[in-house]
């Protein structure tokens, strides 16, 4: 192990990156951070259909006992 490897397991990683790589890495996190919020939103959106279809169930199904 030369000189150099043993910087890389001493010192924090970020700092061995060179400045392109981590700017690299902070728009990727970045970009990362969008995609779960937008993730979150396709979550509730989904709890909502799902809330919504639990209704049309139930309203469905209080016309078929309604209807003679």
């Amino acid at each position: 192990m030369n000189k150099q490897d043993l910087n890389l397991v001493t010192f924090p990683a970020s700092k061995n990156y060179p400045v392109e790589d981590r700017e690299f890495t902070k728009e990727v996190t970045a970009q990362f951070s969008i995609i779960e919020h937008k993730l979150e939103l396709v979550r509730q959106q989904l709890e909502l259909l799902d809330i919504t279809q639990e209704r049309i169930r139930f309203y469905l199904d209080e016309i078929d006992n309604f209807i003679p």
